[in-house]
């Protein structure tokens, strides 16, 4: 397999293509990931302070997401309403605490594997330092993460690392 390994803190770092990787893997408590969604955000005259780059060019297969399915417990997917998975009862949003005529959306949601009412997380989006165009804040990761039991996490679609900091 053609990817690279490092060890940071209390973080196994592999690098390499999560298709590839994933089915590799064992012992998934959950996935917490932020795929690209395939909208073509990158191409928005907003996020032009960030190098274009075709990164949001596609989503990722369906076989992607089944296989993420497959070998972990749970799943949170940021961007769930623009991918083919299952019926779920949880969503949980992103309230941006935007005001209404905002240029963006004025929210984001995930899909969720577990079964719970939908849970709602407000915090601004700007007022965060970014490294990437859709970086999430590091407090939502976070929230997020309450959601699971104890265990290993893993973000296939790490991006600028986001989750990795909370570790």
């Amino acid at each position: 397999m053609n990817h690279r390994e490092e060890i940071i803190g209390a973080c196994r770092l592999i690098l390499g293509d999560c298709r590839k990787v994933l089915s590799t893997l064992f012992g998934i408590k959950a996935i917490l990931t932020d795929p690209p969604y395939g909208i073509g955000i990158a191409s928005n005259p907003v996020r032009q302070k960030h190098e274009r780059k075709d990164w949001d060019a596609s989503a990722p297969s369906e076989s992607t997401f089944d296989l993420m399915r497959r070998v972990s417990d749970q799943q949170i997917i940021w961007g769930g309403n623009y991918f083919p998975l299952p019926p779920s009862q949880c969503f949980l949003v992103w309230d941006k605490v935007q005001p209404e005529d905002f240029s963006l959306a004025m929210c984001e949601q995930a899909w969720a594997s577990f079964q719970s009412p939908a849970k709602l997380y407000r915090r601004r989006v700007v007022g965060y330092a970014k490294t990437h165009p859709t970086q999430k804040p590091v407090e939502l990761m976070e929230w997020c993460l309450r959601f699971f039991a104890a265990g290993t996490v893993c973000d296939p679609f790490m991006g600028s690392g986001t989750t990795a900091s909370h570790a």
